[in-house]
């Protein structure tokens, strides 16, 4: 073949190749499509091939080219070495001042080499990531948190992962677990070892099972086990429509009290009212919260589950009864930011009405969590306890949906699903 037929062969390649590309389901047609010069000769018996890999980007399918969306990847060949696994990672790249942005994420890919595992030591590909708005705070400097993430490191938050390869003899593969997983596809563990626990899920369970019991447990130890409810007593919850907001609504109503759901906007005040059964919302977008307060609860609040703090804080401590307890589970308020969220104006109002105000942290009650969980089984199969997550879809999507979190843009438990766990 003469060198002059095999340039016009390479040229219709590319071609064929960027109009087979453009039917796939998902991938986009012609102009979005970019074959760039730096897609050599060598790539052309490729192009089929590359037309059945799964992460296209239904906005924008480039090949050696720049992303128009800065802080996401390029769509680019994999070149898969025979004995090296292709590694998509997060990195946090910048400490956010203030609000979190796309530029605080740098995202990399790389091969790592399929090595033996040492004994103890577990391979496990990445499946689900919750995003959790606690993880912003330790995106700030350390001092702030004490899980700061370091620069130029992945992202960390709980997650749901299947072990590929294993030396481990109470992980075999197959095996599914909860982690404390990095942003990333592959991940090297040594349970035994490992600072937070690596959580081998029974084969029963789905991996997005047991992530409901992580955020019905966190639910159900901060209000049994510090707000200490007694029937007919009122209850309040900010971040009523919430992962755990949610839970504590209905654990609240199983318990016998009356449940007052604090939430943004209409559709989640609904939600929190039909959905998850509390007696009424205050929507703290359009309404005062501490008028809406005295109204509805006009003997005070003798128990407040407290996820946001803040000015949502300062207005129920106007309303709280005498003896009220409080349990601080989270401040949403204060987590994006590089600044903790305000406190208490007015401590006196603790003295003067004998209040209780506590923190906690799921893993001082880890040693009764089968008792938990024995509950919320039952709870859920009488029909007494709803879950609901909100999925997206995609590894890529992973910074968006995080950020979208402090928008209010989530409806439930926000995870997003970057594969599929083997079934074999």
């Amino acid at each position: 073949m003469t060198r002059l037929r095999f340039l016009a062969l390479a040229q219709a390649g590319l071609v064929f190749g960027h109009r087979y590309l453009s039917l796939v389901p998902g991938c986009p047609k012609s102009p979005n499509f970019i074959v760039t010069p730096t897609f050599a000769l060598t790539e052309l018996r490729t192009n089929l091939r590359l037309a059945s890999i799964e992460h296209c980007n239904a906005k924008q399918l480039t090949l050696g080219a720049v992303p128009h969306n800065p802080g996401y990847p390029s769509w680019r060949p994999q070149r898969k070495h025979p004995h090296m696994l292709h590694n998509r990672q997060w990195l946090l790249k910048s400490r956010p001042q203030g609000a979190l942005t796309l530029d605080n994420f740098e995202f990399r890919e790389q091969g790592i080499p399929e090595t033996d595992l040492k004994p103890g030591q577990i391979l496990v590909r990445n499946l689900l990531f919750t995003c959790a708005a606690t993880m912003r705070t330790w995106m700030n400097a350390p001092g702030h948190s004490n899980r700061s993430i370091d620069l130029d490191t992945p992202i960390r938050g709980t997650g749901g992962s299947q072990v590929v390869k294993s030396n481990h003899p109470r992980f075999p593969v197959g095996t599914r677990v909860m982690i404390l997983s990095l942003w990333e596809d592959y991940s090297v563990l040594e349970p035994d070892t490992s600072p937070t626990p690596v959580l081998a899920q029974p084969p029963e369970v789905k991996l997005i099972e047991a992530m409901r019991n992580l955020n019905s447990c966190t639910a159900y130890f901060g209000l049994l086990r510090v707000g200490q409810p007694k029937a007919g007593e009122t209850v309040v919850v900010s971040a009523a429509a919430s992962s755990v907001g949610s839970m504590v609504v209905q654990i609240a109503k199983i318990t016998g009290c009356r449940v007052i759901g604090i939430a943004g906007g209409r559709d989640k005040c609904d939600l929190v009212v039909k959905e998850f059964g509390a007696d009424a919302a205050i929507d703290y977008k359009h309404q005062n919260v501490s008028t809406r307060l005295t109204e509805l609860c006009p003997k005070g609040v003798d128990v407040f589950f407290d996820n946001v703090g803040g000015d949502i804080l300062n207005a129920v401590m106007d309303n709280i009864a005498v003896k009220g307890r409080v349990a601080v589970c989270g401040q949403v308020a204060g987590y994006d930011s590089d600044t903790p969220a305000p406190g208490l104006r007015d401590m006196m109002k603790v003295i003067y009405r004998s209040v209780t105000i506590r923190g906690f942290a799921m893993n001082e009650f880890m040693q009764d969590a089968d008792t938990a969980r024995a509950d919320i089984k039952r709870w859920v199969a009488e029909g007494r306890l709803k879950h609901r997550e909100d999925i997206r879809i995609g590894f890529e999507n992973l910074p968006h949906a995080f950020i979208g979190l402090f928008k209010g843009e989530n409806m439930g438990t926000l995870i997003v699903k970057s594969a599929e766990p083997d079934e074999g």
